[in-house]
């Protein structure tokens, strides 16, 4: 400063401010500083700590290291350029901000802010952007910085990382059925479960709805890992909480976080397909069934806005009479790279894609019109059956646009029958039966698919407005003369809903031996290879024409001792 009333300005100024002029050697190279001024609210921020005649040197060793005051007032005055950083200071418990700039007479210019309230602002908002509000437990923001960070580390210093995605099983039913704050409370044990686990080496993450995260540095092997998983497992187990969980492990199955959490997660899903409450390791098969299914879901998408699907038809017959009860019409899809694909295997894909609306539509479309056409050319007197999946019921226009095709066909009542699956009782049954019998003054019967698997309740017989019941090819797989679980249980099917007035169909009928269990059952149809096998349209003409011999069929007797016929 060139005179004192230049200090007396700055002794007014609110800001902490210090100035220091540089001392040269006899080569003109800063070696140090020397403190020129300090104003009185310098002084009080820093409890009295530098004074003037002061220099650098005399206290650097008592300041933060993570500031090099030196260093870095050298680099201010020599290339005229404003330096600044936020440091904390053990000794005054205080965060500060410096900021250094160059006066025009080659000082050094420092000026101090007491930063403590903007540090607890920004930990506060750093505490809402990393953690997670519910379980207090960093988030997926804060997982994606950190894993990053933790794959790059382990790559430079070749260890491994280890990483379990854990989803809690059947949340949604939790919520459903006890409420969120039950919900809640599962996800906060969770968490409460997880930190138990914490380390200088283990983290845990929650990254949103009901997956959490186990993040695992300096993993020394790959057994490590499944004794950690094991005992994480039987935590939750203790706490009566069923989890899903996969684990993939760098550089052992990839050296990308993002592949690394991929593969976590296909290992997870495979669990969850495979019944939940387990633990899977990624394996290269899985990644090779995500990419068939990526492949299977863009031909399926594909194949759809081209109708590149067929509609076969599989025979029903009644068992006294072996007469024809009617057929069942069974999407079909050839594909050049895959061949025939299994219905089983992409009909859950067009459910995920809702391609399913679309597909349904063109089957029952088509279904219709076959029927209109036998009916109309061969007198055929019995039932077409469409298989209708719950999510084309959840449609607002889907009992509208039966109706219209309906009278479009001019389809006789009674001779149309969509094919249902109990998923459809599971969110709201009072919406489903309102539906159901909205459906059935349209004249459409009402088949019940699959009974006896999934989650089946004789409870829903009491409520559904049904025709027909299809007991499942699981339970007659085993029927034969001699008595088994599953013939106990199929008769026990059988006998109620008979008395309920409901008709009865056996799928997947195969032998004679089953075929006699079931009549003696009293079943009323049956549907199988034994009878035929689902077939192509123009071979069903010909069989309505009276051709039998065309049945395509598969059993362990020859065609001309069944005795079979269509009656019109």
């Amino acid at each position: 400063m060139s005179s004192n009333f230049e200090y007396e300005i700055l002794d007014s100024v609110s800001d902490p401010i210090l100035a220091a002029s540089p001392v040269y050697n006899s080569e003109q190279k800063i070696i140090d500083f020397e403190i020129d001024y300090v104003n009185p609210v310098y002084l009080q921020m820093t409890f009295d700590f530098a004074h003037a005649g002061d220099k650098f040197s005399s206290f650097s060793s008592k300041l933060p290291q993570s500031v090099d005051w030196f260093y870095n007032a050298v680099k201010t005055v020599e290339n005229n350029k404003s330096f600044e950083t936020t440091y904390y200071s053990q000794r005054d418990n205080t965060w500060f901000h410096i900021t250094m700039n160059k006066s025009k007479n080659n000082r050094c210019i420092v000026t101090l802010t007491n930063d403590n309230e903007r540090k607890r602002i920004e930990a506060q908002l750093n505490d809402l952007t990393y953690n997670d509000v519910l379980t207090g437990i960093p988030n997926r923001s804060c997982f994606n910085r950190v894993f990053d960070d933790t794959v790059e580390k382990a790559a430079r210093e070749k260890t491994s990382v280890g990483l379990m995605l854990i989803d809690i099983d059947d949340m949604k039913s939790v919520n459903d059925v006890s409420g969120h704050v039950a919900g809640d409370s599962v996800l906060r044990r969770s968490a409460h479960i997880l930190r138990r686990f914490e380390n200088d080496e283990t983290r845990i993450f929650r990254l949103g709805d009901d997956e959490f995260v186990v993040l695992i540095n300096n993993l020394p092997s790959r057994n490590r890992m499944v004794t950690i998983a094991d005992v994480i497992f039987e935590s939750f187990q203790n706490g009566s909480i069923s989890i899903s969980a996969g684990i993939s492990i760098c550089p052992d199955d990839n050296t990308q976080a993002a592949d690394l959490l991929k593969y976590a997660d296909l290992a997870m899903h495979a669990v969850k397909k495979n019944g939940k409450n387990d633990i899977a390791f990624f394996e290269r098969t899985m990644y090779e069934s995500f990419l068939h299914h990526t492949l299977l879901q863009e031909k399926l998408l594909i194949a759809s806005e081209n109708n590149a699907f067929e509609l076969y038809y599989q025979p029903q017959f009644n068992i006294e009479t072996n007469t024809l009860r009617g057929f069942e019409a069974l999407i079909r899809w050839h594909d050049d790279t895959f061949g025939w694909i299994n219905p089983e295997e992409f009909i859950p894909i067009a459910e995920e894609t809702h391609v399913i609306i679309r597909l349904g539509k063109w089957v029952l479309e088509t279904a219709a019109e076959t029927l209109k056409t036998w009916q109309s050319e061969y007198g055929f007197k019995g039932i077409m059956s469409v298989n209708v999946s719950p999510m084309q019921l959840t449609d607002v226009n889907f009992v509208i646009e039966l109706s219209h095709l309906i009278k479009k066909y001019d389809i006789k009542p009674g001779t149309f029958e969509i094919e249902i699956t109990e998923g459809i009782c599971i969110d709201n049954i009072k919406r489903s039966v309102k539906l159901l019998n909205q459906i059935r003054t349209l004249g459409v019967l009402i088949s019940l698919d699959d009974f006896g698997t999934g989650y089946s309740s004789f409870r829903y017989l009491q409520y559904l407005p049904l025709n027909t019941l299809k007991v499942d090819k699981a339970f007659v797989a085993n029927l034969d003369s001699q008595v088994t679980v599953e013939s106990n249980i199929t008769n026990s099917i059988i006998s109620l809903v008979t008395k309920m007035g409901i008709d009865t169909i056996a799928e997947g009928v195969e032998r004679i031996g089953q075929l006699d269990a079931l009549k003696e059952m009293k079943c009323h149809n049956i549907q199988g290879y034994l009878r035929g096998k689902p077939m192509e349209k123009t071979r069903c003409d010909a069989i309505l024409k009276g051709d039998l011999s065309l049945l395509v069929r598969t059993g362990d007797e020859p065609l001309d001792v069944i005795g079979i016929s269509v009656s019109k």
